[in-house]
């Protein structure tokens, strides 16, 4: 699966994007939102890994940009956030996210989901 990983730690965002490259999925990876969205015009992620907080366009933001513009191909989008609060986590499910993790998002959880985004 093709899955772009946005997070604004960069030590975060890379230790995803080689986790999930060991269970054998193509990654692009961003440092911020306006990187991921520029990435994605060319990638065409099938699903994407998203930090909630990044400064400038928010995880939200790209994850209406990837929706709203058709560029999320399968349409997959995993909500990473260090704010565990309950509310957010109802935020990210009525809005442009099907799931949501708080962090430390354990890499094993990252891939359950997404093997469950292929079988929709």
């Amino acid at each position: 699966m093709k899955v772009l990983v946005a997070d604004d730690n960069a030590d975060t965002a890379d230790s995803i994007s080689a986790f999930l490259e060991i269970f054998g999925h193509e990654v692009c990876t961003a440092y911020d939102g306006e990187e991921a969205c520029r990435l994605a015009d060319s990638f065409h992620p099938e699903a994407a890994v998203l930090d909630i907080r990044m400064p400038g366009k928010d995880g939200f933001a790209v994850a209406q940009w990837l929706r709203d513009g058709q560029t999320l191909h399968a349409g997959c989008l995993i909500a990473v956030s260090g704010e565990t609060a309950y509310s957010l986590a109802l935020k990210t499910r009525k809005r442009e996210f099907d799931h949501f993790l708080s962090k430390p998002a354990s890499p094993y959880d990252i891939v359950a989901l997404l093997s469950t985004c292929t079988e929709d």
